[in-house]
């Protein structure tokens, strides 16, 4: 398929995949930059409970920008939940996010009306009809950010030039989660990353290479950036945080 019929595909499927992807898939897309860096992202006393289970209870913590934080803890402590209500896409019952720029204080939510969050779940971003190639064009589009055409993202993200030409139902899951974490190579700087076991079908040698990724960007774009993942990480630089139901 030619780049004009990858296009059209694209605008067909555009209007249906936002609330299908919105309901399944939670990638957040909002509004262009508002062109501050941010500092910090702030949670202070946050709750969250379920059914009348205790799922977050009194959560504080002061997220630096430029680092990597890892959330551990065993199934059922809240890691998911956490990530979803420090992005803005979960209400907790009390307790406030804040987003800190030099000494201003704004709301995780204003601060969602003039830039975009990443968060990337535990399952692939494909159209099975579509390639992986034409996959990573329709998502950049979506997510309302520019490719940069500079990078051989096949390349980049360890994948075989054939396999990046074939439609994704014939690619491995590995394959088609690596077209979500694409959309850090694009020309958007995002400032708050949040990747939900999206790591977790890929090989050791990309998800090593694909963590340097990570560490480099939050460190050169000032981002803070979460990770939820259940492989141990020996990495000084990542700082970890182990939930015990639902605190530190």
């Amino acid at each position: 398929m030619d780049k004009h019929g990858i296009l059209e595909s694209i605008n067909i499927a555009f209007y249906t995949a936002i609330s299908y992807f919105a309901k399944y898939y939670n990638v957040i897309d909002f509004c262009n930059s508002g062109g501050f860096t941010i500092l910090n992202l702030l949670a202070k006393n946050i709750n969250k409970t379920y059914e009348n289970l205790e799922v977050i209870m009194d959560f504080s913590y002061e997220f630096v920008g430029g680092n990597v934080y890892k959330i551990e803890g065993r199934n059922g402590t809240g890691k998911s939940t956490l990530l979803r209500i420090l992005s803005g896409l979960e209400q907790c019952e009390s307790g406030t996010i804040l987003v800190q720029n030099q000494k201003k204080l704004i709301s995780i939510e204003e601060y969602s009306k003039a830039n975009k969050i990443l968060y990337l779940p535990d399952i692939d971003l494909c159209q099975e009809w579509l390639t992986i190639e034409e996959n990573i064009e329709w998502l950049h589009v979506m997510s309302g950010v520019k490719m940069d055409e500079t990078v051989e993202l096949y390349r980049e993200l360890n994948i075989l030039e054939e396999d990046y030409k074939k439609v994704a139902v014939e690619c491995s899951l590995g394959t088609r989660m690596k077209v979500g974490l694409s959309l850090l190579y694009s020309l958007y700087d995002y400032k708050l990353i949040f990747i939900d076991e999206t790591l977790a079908h890929l090989d050791t040698i990309f998800r090593e290479k694909y963590l340097k990724k990570l560490k480099n960007y939050a460190k050169n774009k000032k981002a803070v950036i979460f990770l939820i993942d259940h492989e141990d990480i020996d990495d000084s630089s990542i700082k970890t945080i182990k939930l015990v139901k639902g605190d530190i």
